[in-house]
This record gives structure tokens, sequence and C-alpha cells, in this order.
């Protein structure tokens, strides 16, 4: 795993929930988030998805079934978090057999940080 694609890890997982509400719900109306963007914001806000998030820093694919022993969850909570963080493409998944494994989209979750970051310098 790549420097940047840590740092972009762990800054995703340090947005708060506070922050996400702050941009996406009470910013005004000339300027705003696209879709993308807000399920991106939603999807780091949750602090079960964090949790999660903060299983794959070391670059390692996992199933449901490995993330429910490493982060003491439920399994019916991991698969809909899994389906949330999906959905907002923060990870991909593939499926092999009954298995299905996901790991962190990087070159995404940079885009993603890099188009936050110039939104809020026009912003604030």
């Amino acid at each position: 795993m790549g420097l940047r694609a840590l740092e972009g890890m762990q800054k995703i997982v340090a947005l708060p929930y506070y922050f996400y509400k702050l941009i996406c719900v009470n910013m005004s109306p000339k300027l705003k988030l696209d879709r993308e963007m807000q399920d991106f914001l939603h999807a780091v806000a949750g602090e079960s998805r964090q949790q999660l998030l903060l299983l794959f820093l070391n670059g390692r694919e996992r199933t449901v079934g490995e993330l429910v022993e490493e982060s003491g969850l439920g399994q019916s909570t991991i698969s809909i978090q899994l389906g949330i963080l999906h959905r907002a493409g923060l990870l991909s998944r593939r499926k092999q057999g009954k298995e299905v494994f996901y790991r962190p989209d990087r070159a995404r979750i940079v885009l993603m940080l890099d188009r936050l970051s110039l939104f809020l310098k026009k912003c604030c």
C-alpha cells in the first residue's frame, strides 16, 4: 500500500459525522455537493463503517466472516455497513464461490478526497 493511499484512508476515518452534516446539509444554496460526494461522506461518517475501514489499512482483502472475527460486530451489521461502503465506492468486491471478498478502492478514495479538498478550498 502506498503512503498516499494510507494517509487518504486515515483522513477518511477521521472525518466526523458533524462535518458531514455541516457540508452536506447546512451549506449555502449556491454551493452544493453532488450525490456521489454526499454518499461518500455519509459512508465515512458512521462509526461502525470507520471501524471496518480501519481493518483494511494493511491492504489485505477480507470476507464478511473475517471482518466479524476481527471487529466484534455482528454479521448482519457488517453486511449492511459493507453494502454502504461499496455503494459509496470506498470498497470493491469480488465473488469467489460462496465467499465475497472486499478491499478498499484506493484510487477512488484518493479521487474523492482530492475532490473534497478542492470543494473545501472553494467554499471555506
